[in-house]
Order: C-alpha cells, then sequence, then structure tokens
C-alpha cells in the first residue's frame, strides 16, 4: 500500500473501497503491512461515517510514523500499533493449540502476566479445559485500561525519540485482547481517566481505540 489522494467525497468513498482489509490468521503468512493497513481502513471508515473527512483529502504509508493523513487543511501523522499480549500470540500459532479438544485460555494472558517460556507455552496450549481464575466485577475494564495507558507511554518514549511530527501526533491502537465481553462504555471512562496523567506538550495528540466494533477517541 502507497497510499492514495480524493478530491471530493465520492472519490474517498471509492479509494476507501479499494482497500484490502484482509489479514491472515497468525503463522499463516501476517505481516506487519496487513494489520496496519486493516486499522487505518477503520479509523478512516469511522472519520468518513462521522462526516469528519475534509477535502482534499490524501493518505500516505511510511514509517516513523506508519502514516501520513491530509484532510484539508490539516496533517495528520498516525503511528499503529497492536495491543496483544506476547505469550498468547505465541502460543495461538503453537501446533498444540490446533488441536481439536485445545483449548487456549485467555485467563491465562491477562495483560501485565509475565512471559514464559516455550515449554510453558505448549504444555498450556494443549490444555483440554479452562484453568484460570477468569475475571471479575469490572477487571475486565481495568485491563482494558491499563493496557491502553502502558501502550501509549511505550509509544510514547518512541515518538519523542526521532518521530516526525505533525498538527496532529496520532496513535491508533488496534486492541487485541481476548478477555469476556467488554462493557466498551465502563472501559473507555476507565481508559481516560488513566491517560489524564498521560497528556503532554510533546505527546501524542490523539488516542484511537479500535476495539470490535467500536473505536474511541481520547484528546
Amino acid at each position: 500500500m502507497q497510499g492514495f489522494s480524493a478530491k471530493d467525497i465520492d472519490s474517498f468513498e471509492l479509494e476507501l473501497s479499494k482497500l484490502n482489509i484482509k489479514v491472515p490468521a497468525r503463522g499463516e503468512g501476517r505481516k506487519t503491512e496487513h494489520c496496519e493497513q486493516y486499522q487505518i481502513y477503520h479509523q478512516l471508515k469511522g472519520l468518513f461515517e462521522a462526516g469528519k473527512i475534509e477535502y482534499p483529502a490524501s493518505l500516505v504509508k511510511r514509517e516513523r510514523p506508519d502514516f501520513v493523513l491530509m484532510l484539508g487543511q490539516n496533517i495528520w501523522g498516525i503511528e499503529t500499533t497492536e495491543v496483544v499480549h506476547p505469550d498468547w500470540a505465541r502460543a495461538s500459532t503453537l501446533p498444540e493449540s490446533q488441536n481439536d479438544d485445545s483449548v487456549l485460555d485467555p485467563s491465562l494472558f491477562k495483560w501485565g502476566t509475565k512471559n514464559r517460556s516455550l515449554t510453558k507455552l505448549r504444555e498450556i496450549a494443549s490444555k483440554e479445559k479452562l484453568t484460570g481464575t477468569g475475571w471479575a466485577g469490572d477487571s475486565v475494564e481495568i485491563e482494558f485500561a491499563q493496557s491502553i495507558y502502558d501502550t501509549v507511554c511505550a509509544k510514547h518514549l518512541k515518538l519523542i525519540e526521532g518521530y516526525e511530527r505533525f498538527q496532529k501526533d496520532c496513535l491508533l491502537i488496534y486492541h487485541n485482547l481476548s478477555p469476556p465481553i467488554l462493557d466498551f462504555d465502563r472501559g473507555a471512562e476507565l481508559a481516560s481517566e488513566a491517560l489524564n496523567g498521560y497528556w503532554q506538550e510533546q505527546g501524542f495528540s490523539i488516542v484511537v481505540v479500535h476495539k470490535n466494533n467500536s473505536i474511541g477517541c481520547y484528546t
């Protein structure tokens, strides 16, 4: 993907429809580029449906940050990232997790859980029933908020170390943890509270979080 340009609403909608958002499964040829294109598509789709696209509009693929989005006179630098426990990503590609009877328990990969050895991951992936402690109360929403805050802080360090800066610097987060059903409104409220301690002049000016069919925007 190299990007596109659009002079009006019709051409923008056409260009958006051309983006390939098919993302292969982990271990089956998935690349960073697949995830980046999936993420930028959903952000643009959300802006378009909300009537927030100004024209002319253009999108350029690059690095540090991943995209430059120009809407009318506004220029956005957009960095993309995924929230996923690295052990969950590794375990989901192991042969043991592909067995018909195996059950990969998401509660064993809560945000903040320390990384495990490959041997331990193979043992977990081969289990045939849930063995974790699960979630209670609003612990799912608390974990959601903490993962967003930690991710923003980690990306902030890279931002100030040498990313090109624009009128608006946006971090686009694809939230891909796998806990039970999230109360998105409550999670968004807690995330907003957590990010109150982040905002600073040299940091991201906008954080966008994509989770399932919901998009939250924090400034």
